[in-house]
């Protein structure tokens, strides 16, 4: 039994009871341990869920960089973004479910270390219409937004 392996149980786990109505022995049970035993491998709840949010973000990160760093429009490169986020999120059911509905369910000592590093998902939005334009690039007055600064006015 591996970390990965738990990991990717929890997160199966997450998906169907969600954070608050999943229990260690649910996880323990879906790897074949006993309680006690996941307890050498992980050390919480809060552990398994900041560590998936943590690859969920280094998931859409990893593979949308390469797509913001393109010589192409803006509007091309955020629908780019937005194919690539959708597929992730096809692929990957059980984590995007947790990344999408539990990061509320982070403690705040969690959450405080969690958010600076990854995508706001209130503002995901403005970080695809941000990373989508380059400053300057005149194509990007199709995106009118406020609070989006790299945008053309």
């Amino acid at each position: 039994m591996t970390r990965e392996d738990i990991l990717e149980a929890a997160a199966q786990v997450f998906r169907q009871k969600g954070f608050h109505g999943a229990s260690m022995a649910n996880i323990a049970d879906a790897v074949n341990l006993q309680k006690a035993s996941l307890y050498h491998h992980v050390s919480s709840k809060q552990e398994i869920l900041l560590e998936l949010l943590d690859r969920a973000l280094e998931l859409l990160l990893e593979r949308i960089s390469p797509i913001a760093g393109q010589s192409v429009p803006a509007d091309e490169r955020l629908r780019q973004m937005i194919r690539e986020y959708l597929q992730i999120l096809a692929e990957n059911t059980d984590l995007s479910a947790v990344l999408l509905f539990e990061h509320r369910s982070l403690e705040s000592k969690q959450h405080a270390r969690h958010v600076p590093t990854g995508i706001n998902s209130k503002r995901c939005g403005e970080t695809f219409l941000l990373m989508a334009c380059a400053p300057g690039d005149s194509s990007a007055k199709i995106f009118r937004s406020p609070h989006a600064q790299c945008l053309a006015s």
